[in-house]
């Protein structure tokens, strides 16, 4: 579904961005023309032979073409290393997937490319743009700004419905229950230009958490603390119940990311999307819910909440079944959609088993919680301090791995924010490494442990010197708000 306006807007969105690009060549220019792409182009949906064209499709293949431009400063060459892996893996395993199903090699193509435009490309793209501390600043204050500027559309349609892209664009894009399913509590929820208002519920909600970053580090808590708490107001009258508990999810692990040991919280909700689908797997039918009609208040909406969480685990449920037949590479997404006409789907741990199996999933959910291993790890540490930049990105990271648990809704700029993150994996980022870092060498050529980056010893002595360093958990600080019009 397109109009003309979609269309011409498209082209102008193309335009702009590759003239921000050639003027400024650096990595904020980059980000603002890849934030504003996502936030203000319509929802396009276009059938094309082999590929059927939507608006995240667009966004990424027009960053990657324009990467080699971006002038990156002067750093060591960042090479892809085992970072390709979660990239092309789910790219590699789709194709795989559709000749084990018969489909050939065509088809194979065809899914390979589509994922690796939804997901690979995005992964690539930060892992070489976010190659210093600077650059991942540069992209959070881009996101901050940004999303301060989204708020009054988000006003209008919290008052007037979400009929924007309708009245920008000429058409809606999500037709499936209509605006009722906008309706919460008697309230609009906004959606703007985005797929749905619980997308726009938890980019807001991770915004926030950037925000509040910056301010707590900035030396300015007192001038910049509106900004974040702005944010996660909006975020709470959106009203996504998911949207807001994760966004207080992440607020928690800032304040207590000075307390000892604080990596024992954010270790355990990191293993979340990953134990959640293995009970799901192992154990069927161990999620029930039950549709209660006692102790509900009368017309506060919560019966249809039930009945939307019973009807999302009951179609869990029959996937999994048609998924046990095919447990390694799935059945295809041509095979999903043609056997599985009377369910519907909202989870993307679901959906990519259902589609490409075991491994699919697995690769899909290592893009994910990549980065909070990395963090997990301290292999993104400067001396004896936790990396703000890379670790509010695990954060965010883990709250989008979290919220895929129960919708599917791609997010190409967290995905970017995620390939920069897990990059640290080897600890090739600049400004990442200790200051004192030396290599001390004797006769024997033989190089100190204590001084070697990353450290080669014994697993017991890795272990140790891994809750050491990341039991020192605390926010370096760095410039407010203010440094933004600076």
């Amino acid at each position: 579904m397109v109009s003309s306006i979609a269309l011409a807007a498209s082209f102008v969105w193309i335009a702009s961005f590759v003239m921000i690009v050639l003027k400024h060549r650096n990595v904020k220019a980059f980000y603002a023309g890849v934030v504003a792409g996502w936030m203000l182009l319509p929802q396009v949906s276009i059938d094309l032979p082999g590929q059927h064209i939507t608006k995240y499709k667009i966004l990424a293949l027009v960053a990657g073409l324009l990467l080699p431009i971006v002038r990156r400063r002067e750093s060591p060459q960042v090479s892809l290393g085992l970072t390709w892996v979660p990239a092309l893996g789910m790219s590699v395993v789709a194709f795989a997937s559709s000749i084990s199903n018969n489909m050939g090699p065509y088809d194979g193509m065809v899914s390979a490319i589509q994922l690796f435009l939804l997901w690979g490309l995005p992964w690539l793209i930060g892992v070489k743009t976010l190659t210093d501390n600077e650059d991942i600043k540069a992209a959070f204050y881009v996101i901050i700004v940004a999303s301060l500027l989204y708020l009054p559309l988000c006003y209008f349609e919290m008052k007037m419905a979400p009929v924007l892209h309708n009245v920008v664009y000429g058409y809606e894009p999500r037709s499936v229950g209509g605006l009722g399913q906008h309706m919460r509590f008697g309230f609009w929820r906004p959606r703007v230009f985005l797929e749905h208002g619980l997308q726009l519920s938890l980019f807001m909600g991770m915004s926030s958490v950037l925000a509040a970053s910056i301010s707590f580090s900035s030396g300015r808590l007192a001038r910049t603390i509106w900004v974040p708490l702005l944010l996660a107001a909006s975020t709470v009258f959106m009203f996504s119940t998911g949207a807001i508990l994760l966004m207080f999810a992440g607020w928690m692990l800032l304040l207590i990311s000075k307390v000892p040991r604080t990596y024992y919280v954010f270790a355990l909700l990191s293993l979340i999307p990953v134990v959640y689908p293995l009970v799901r797997i192992v154990f069927p039918g161990v999620v029930q819910v039950e549709v209660s009609e006692e102790f509900r208040p009368s017309g506060s909406g919560f019966e249809e909440r039930e009945r939307s969480l019973a009807f999302r685990v009951r179609n869990e449920e029959l996937l999994l079944e048609r998924w046990r037949l095919r447990p390694l590479l799935g059945w295809t997404p041509w095979h999903y959609y043609k056997t599985t006409t009377q369910v519907v789907p909202d989870s993307l741990w679901i959906l990519s088993l259902a589609k490409h199996g075991l491994l699919g999933w697995g690769f899909t959910t290592a893009t994910l919680i990549l980065p909070a291993i990395a963090v997990l790890r301290g292999r993104v540490t400067t001396g004896k301090h936790f990396d703000c930049q890379c670790g509010v990105i695990a954060i965010v990271t883990l709250m989008y791995a979290l919220d895929c648990l129960a919708n599917n809704m791609p997010h190409p700029v967290l995905l970017m924010l995620a390939g920069g993150a897990a990059s640290c994996w080897r600890g090739r980022l600049t400004g990442l490494r200790p200051e004192s870092t030396r290599v001390v060498t004797s006769q024997r050529s033989r190089v100190s442990r204590r001084s070697q980056w990353p450290p080669r010893a014994t697993f017991g002595s890795r272990f140790h010197a891994w809750v050491r360093s990341v039991s020192r958990v605390c926010i370096p600080s760095f410039r407010g708000f203010a440094g933004i019009c600076e």
